[in-house]
């Protein structure tokens, strides 16, 4: 994670420090690529999107699936879209209620909109706003009693995307 992490950092600079070389953001170049950093309700806290014409499909981490649908694609733009995901954690140690348990369980899904400004260099900066249904399930190795709650959050997301 750490390698990949560092490879789409030295990417993004070696990129923008390139004299002169613009990215043409048009239906002509579809499709793109974004690969996003920072937190969002649609990507997590590292994604990858893919995107032709209006329709952007992504996998974010941790455990995410998302589509938007983006009002100008090849601009700065409003969006709506959608998300799921899941993740377990597997040494979780934490209380719940007052009781010690061992792992942690999470299926989520959600629906928002969000603003992204779009530069033909390839940058972008996205904030969101989307309101989220949780399950949690925390349990411990050979207990026959688990804890389940459910909820519904609001989320606010903001990342820097570079686009290509």
């Amino acid at each position: 994670m750490k390698f990949m992490l560092k490879a789409v950092l030295v990417y993004w600079f070696a990129s923008a420090a390139v004299a002169g070389e613009k990215h043409i953001l048009s239906p002509e170049h579809d499709p793109h690529l974004n690969i996003v950093l920072g937190v969002s309700p649609f990507l997590g806290v590292l994604g990858i999107e893919y995107q032709h014409g209006n329709h952007a499909f992504g996998l974010g981490f941790p455990g995410r699936l998302a589509y938007r649908y983006f009002i100008d694609p090849y601009s700065d733009s409003v969006f709506l879209g959608g998300y799921l995901g899941r993740y377990s954690i597997d040494e979780y140690d934490e209380r719940e209620k007052g009781i010690l348990f061992e792992e942690k369980e999470s299926s989520y899904y959600g629906v928002g909109a969000g603003y992204r400004w779009q530069w033909q260099a390839g940058w972008n900066v996205t904030t969101s706003l989307a309101i989220e249904r949780y399950e949690n399930e925390y349990s411990n190795q050979g207990a026959m009693s688990k804890l389940k709650e459910t909820g519904t959050s609001l989320l606010v997301g903001l990342n820097v995307g570079y686009k290509f």
